[in-house]
Protein backbone atom coordinates (compact mmCIF):
# COMPACT_ATOMS: atom_id res chain seq x y z
CA UNK A 1 0.00 0.00 0.00
CA UNK A 2 2.84 2.36 0.75
CA UNK A 3 4.26 1.90 -2.73
CA UNK A 4 0.81 2.67 -4.18
CA UNK A 5 0.05 5.74 -2.06
CA UNK A 6 3.40 7.10 -1.01
CA UNK A 7 4.74 7.32 2.53
CA UNK A 8 2.79 10.38 3.65
CA UNK A 9 -0.61 9.11 2.56
CA UNK A 10 0.14 5.65 3.96
CA UNK A 11 1.06 7.10 7.37
CA UNK A 12 -2.03 9.33 7.39
CA UNK A 13 -4.21 6.33 6.61
CA UNK A 14 -2.56 4.14 9.25
CA UNK A 15 -2.77 6.93 11.84
CA UNK A 16 -6.46 7.53 11.17
CA UNK A 17 -7.15 3.79 11.53
CA UNK A 18 -5.23 3.57 14.81
CA UNK A 19 -6.97 6.66 16.22
CA UNK A 20 -10.36 5.38 15.05
CA UNK A 21 -9.70 2.03 16.73
CA UNK A 22 -8.66 3.82 19.92
CA UNK A 23 -11.83 5.94 19.80
CA UNK A 24 -14.02 2.84 19.46
CA UNK A 25 -12.17 1.09 22.27
CA UNK A 26 -12.49 4.20 24.46
CA UNK A 27 -16.24 4.32 23.80
CA UNK A 28 -16.56 0.64 24.74
CA UNK A 29 -14.43 1.07 27.88
CA UNK A 30 -16.49 4.08 28.96
CA UNK A 31 -19.71 2.15 28.45
CA UNK A 32 -18.33 -0.80 30.41
CA UNK A 33 -17.34 1.42 33.35
CA UNK A 34 -20.74 3.09 33.56
CA UNK A 35 -22.92 0.05 32.87
CA UNK A 36 -21.03 -2.83 34.43
CA UNK A 37 -18.42 -1.24 36.65
CA UNK A 38 -15.64 -3.07 34.76
CA UNK A 39 -12.50 -1.49 33.42
CA UNK A 40 -11.20 -2.53 29.99
CA UNK A 41 -7.65 -1.82 28.89
CA UNK A 42 -6.24 -1.91 25.39
CA UNK A 43 -2.72 -1.40 24.10
CA UNK A 44 -1.56 -1.84 20.54
CA UNK A 45 -2.05 -0.84 16.96
CA UNK A 46 -3.93 -3.86 15.63
CA UNK A 47 -6.88 -1.66 14.68
CA UNK A 48 -4.55 0.10 12.25
CA UNK A 49 -3.56 -3.26 10.80
CA UNK A 50 -7.22 -4.10 10.24
CA UNK A 51 -7.62 -0.76 8.45
CA UNK A 52 -4.67 -1.67 6.22
CA UNK A 53 -6.25 -5.07 5.56
CA UNK A 54 -9.46 -3.37 4.45
CA UNK A 55 -7.49 -1.06 2.16
CA UNK A 56 -5.60 -3.99 0.65
CA UNK A 57 -8.81 -5.92 0.08
CA UNK A 58 -10.39 -2.83 -1.44
CA UNK A 59 -7.56 -1.86 -3.78
CA UNK A 60 -6.37 -5.37 -4.68
CA UNK A 61 -9.48 -7.55 -4.38
CA UNK A 62 -8.22 -10.37 -6.62
CA UNK A 63 -4.73 -10.63 -5.13
CA UNK A 64 -4.16 -14.05 -3.56
CA UNK A 65 -3.39 -14.30 0.18
CA UNK A 66 -2.09 -17.46 1.80
CA UNK A 67 -2.28 -18.40 5.45
CA UNK A 68 0.87 -19.43 7.25
CA UNK A 69 1.21 -23.22 7.47
CA UNK A 70 -1.95 -23.83 5.43
CA UNK A 71 -1.71 -24.82 1.77
CA UNK A 72 -4.73 -22.75 0.67
CA UNK A 73 -5.00 -19.28 -0.84
CA UNK A 74 -7.88 -16.83 -0.78
CA UNK A 75 -8.68 -13.75 -2.82
CA UNK A 76 -7.98 -10.67 -0.73
CA UNK A 77 -11.59 -9.48 -0.74
CA UNK A 78 -12.89 -12.77 0.70
CA UNK A 79 -10.07 -13.00 3.22
CA UNK A 80 -10.76 -9.50 4.54
CA UNK A 81 -14.53 -10.08 4.64
CA UNK A 82 -13.98 -13.30 6.60
CA UNK A 83 -11.68 -11.57 9.10
CA UNK A 84 -14.14 -8.72 9.64
CA UNK A 85 -17.03 -11.19 10.01
CA UNK A 86 -15.00 -13.18 12.55
CA UNK A 87 -14.22 -10.04 14.56
CA UNK A 88 -17.87 -8.99 14.44
CA UNK A 89 -19.02 -12.42 15.63
CA UNK A 90 -16.48 -12.46 18.45
CA UNK A 91 -17.44 -8.93 19.49
CA UNK A 92 -21.16 -9.76 19.53
CA UNK A 93 -20.72 -13.09 21.26
CA UNK A 94 -18.43 -11.60 23.87
CA UNK A 95 -15.47 -13.82 23.15
CA UNK A 96 -12.91 -13.61 25.93
CA UNK A 97 -9.73 -13.91 23.92
CA UNK A 98 -7.81 -11.04 25.48
CA UNK A 99 -8.05 -8.87 22.39
CA UNK A 100 -10.28 -5.94 21.59
CA UNK A 101 -12.54 -6.98 18.75
CA UNK A 102 -14.25 -3.59 18.87
CA UNK A 103 -10.90 -1.85 18.27
CA UNK A 104 -10.26 -4.11 15.26
CA UNK A 105 -13.69 -3.31 13.88
CA UNK A 106 -13.14 0.39 14.58
CA UNK A 107 -9.86 0.40 12.65
CA UNK A 108 -11.53 -1.40 9.76
CA UNK A 109 -14.50 1.00 9.80
CA UNK A 110 -12.36 4.14 9.91
CA UNK A 111 -10.14 2.72 7.14
CA UNK A 112 -13.16 2.07 4.92
CA UNK A 113 -14.55 5.52 5.71
CA UNK A 114 -11.26 7.20 4.79
CA UNK A 115 -11.07 5.23 1.54
CA UNK A 116 -14.58 6.39 0.67
CA UNK A 117 -13.65 9.97 1.56
CA UNK A 118 -10.54 9.89 -0.60
CA UNK A 119 -12.55 8.34 -3.40
CA UNK A 120 -15.13 11.13 -3.29
CA UNK A 121 -12.63 13.97 -2.84
CA UNK A 122 -11.85 15.09 -6.38
CA UNK A 123 -9.02 17.44 -5.35
CA UNK A 124 -6.76 14.51 -4.41
CA UNK A 125 -4.74 12.66 -7.03
CA UNK A 126 -6.22 9.47 -8.46
CA UNK A 127 -5.74 6.25 -6.51
CA UNK A 128 -3.41 4.66 -9.00
CA UNK A 129 0.32 5.17 -8.60
CA UNK A 130 2.13 7.86 -10.59
CA UNK A 131 4.09 6.55 -13.58
CA UNK A 132 7.49 6.76 -11.86
CA UNK A 133 6.29 4.84 -8.80
CA UNK A 134 4.61 2.26 -11.06
CA UNK A 135 7.92 1.77 -12.89
CA UNK A 136 9.87 1.42 -9.63
CA UNK A 137 7.34 -1.11 -8.34
CA UNK A 138 7.57 -3.09 -11.59
CA UNK A 139 11.39 -3.02 -11.44
CA UNK A 140 11.32 -4.26 -7.85
CA UNK A 141 8.93 -7.07 -8.82
CA UNK A 142 11.21 -7.95 -11.74
CA UNK A 143 14.24 -8.16 -9.44
CA UNK A 144 12.32 -10.38 -7.04
CA UNK A 145 11.30 -12.64 -9.92
CA UNK A 146 14.89 -12.87 -11.16
CA UNK A 147 15.94 -13.88 -7.67
CA UNK A 148 13.17 -16.49 -7.50
CA UNK A 149 14.05 -17.88 -10.93
CA UNK A 150 17.73 -18.15 -10.00
CA UNK A 151 16.88 -19.84 -6.69
CA UNK A 152 14.15 -22.22 -7.81
CA UNK A 153 14.16 -22.84 -11.55
CA UNK A 154 16.34 -25.67 -12.83
CA UNK A 155 14.86 -25.64 -16.36
CA UNK A 156 16.64 -22.93 -18.46
CA UNK A 157 13.79 -22.70 -20.97
CA UNK A 158 11.22 -22.07 -18.25
CA UNK A 159 13.52 -19.51 -16.65
CA UNK A 160 13.87 -17.63 -19.95
CA UNK A 161 10.09 -17.66 -20.45
CA UNK A 162 9.45 -16.26 -16.97
CA UNK A 163 12.05 -13.53 -17.35
CA UNK A 164 10.75 -12.60 -20.83
CA UNK A 165 7.26 -12.16 -19.40
CA UNK A 166 8.60 -9.92 -16.62
CA UNK A 167 10.66 -7.88 -19.10
CA UNK A 168 7.46 -7.23 -21.05
CA UNK A 169 5.68 -6.20 -17.84
CA UNK A 170 8.53 -3.86 -16.96
CA UNK A 171 8.53 -2.33 -20.44
CA UNK A 172 4.77 -1.77 -20.20
CA UNK A 173 5.21 0.06 -16.91
CA UNK A 174 7.49 2.69 -18.43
Amino acid sequence: LESEWGTRRFLVFYGVCVLGAALCQFALATWMVYSEGRIAYAVGASGGIYGLLVAFGWLFPNQRIGLFLLPINFKARYFVIALIALQLALALLGGITGESHVAHLGGAFFGAALLLYWRRDRTRPPQGPPPRRRAITALYAFCREVDDVVDECSDPQLARAKLAWWRAELAAAY
